[in-house]
């Protein structure tokens, strides 16, 4: 996100669409051959399981998120958080884009989240050793809603900015969302049994994967309805919404971490 993102900006800018599309089916190519080459083997033969193939797992997984009150929550959370963002970063950039240098800035953008994102990845192991942090007092689950309520105004505030007011914009929301996103990885590896933890984590990506397409599609009609600014605006507050709803639910003392 951070070196493809910045480099395919600038190749549509300055040289053209075609080249850019060129080298990144080209990195596809060596990508599939490289995992071609790759020597598979499996560290669960013979792995038996008590259920009746995937359905049952998948019953498995939703049984337990239906009994875990913390968990529920997370899973409305985390899937309304995607509902928006998918649509602000996949349609709302572009559109955005276009009121400003067109590709390149685009790229700049993307750029912008991508070198937040990792700084946010390698900050999120370190923020507990600080001392006098006041994050490192909160409960942990109400860390993660707090990192993503911050994150909100920055991305509303994206229509209304300039060039390097949004990149810079958009570094302070990758870093926010990385380490929250780290966070909540850790949470429920630490509370979740390993029986059903893969199931779990399947259900959370599934649910979040489910609704972007649904989110893009809403963006992409307000977008061409000439609601660009109120689109940010009101994503932003739906996330300020869901992540204060998240900080005031009860069942946190469910957590053993």
């Amino acid at each position: 996100m951070l070196v493809g993102a910045l480099a395919g900006g600038m190749t549509v800018a300055f040289v053209g669409p075609v080249p850019a599309v060129g080298f990144n089916a080209a990195g596809f190519a060596v990508g599939a051959l490289c995992a071609a080459l790759m020597k598979h083997r499996s560290a669960f033969g013979g792995t038996t399981t008590s259920t009746d193939g995937m359905a049952g797992l998948v019953r498995e997984g939703l049984a337990f998120v239906r009994r875990t009150g913390w968990l529920r929550t997370l899973l409305l959370i985390d899937a309304t958080l995607d509902l928006v963002t998918a649509g602000q970063l996949s349609v709302g950039l572009p559109a955005i884009s276009r009121q400003l240098t067109g590709a390149s800035s685009l790229g700049l953008m993307i750029a912008g989240f991508g070198a937040g994102s990792l700084m946010g990845a390698l900050l999120a192991s370190r923020l507990p050793r600080i001392p006098f942090l006041p994050l490192r007092r909160i409960h942990p689950l109400r860390r993660v809603y707090l990192l993503q309520l911050l994150a909100a105004p920055f991305l509303g505030v994206l229509p209304l900015s300039t060039l390097p007011v949004a990149t810079v914009c958009l570094v302070v929301a990758g870093v926010l969302n990385a380490i929250a996103s780290v966070h909540y990885v850790s949470i429920i590896q630490r509370n979740v049994d390993s029986a059903v933890l893969g199931r779990v984590m399947a259900l959370l990506v599934a649910a979040g994967l489910s609704v972007q397409p649904l989110g893009q599609i809403l963006c992409g009609v307000l977008i061409e309805g000439g609601w660009l600014r109120e689109s940010f605006a009101a994503g932003a507050l739906v996330m300020v919404l869901v992540c204060a709803l998240g900080l005031t639910r009860r069942n946190l003392r469910e957590l053993a971490h």
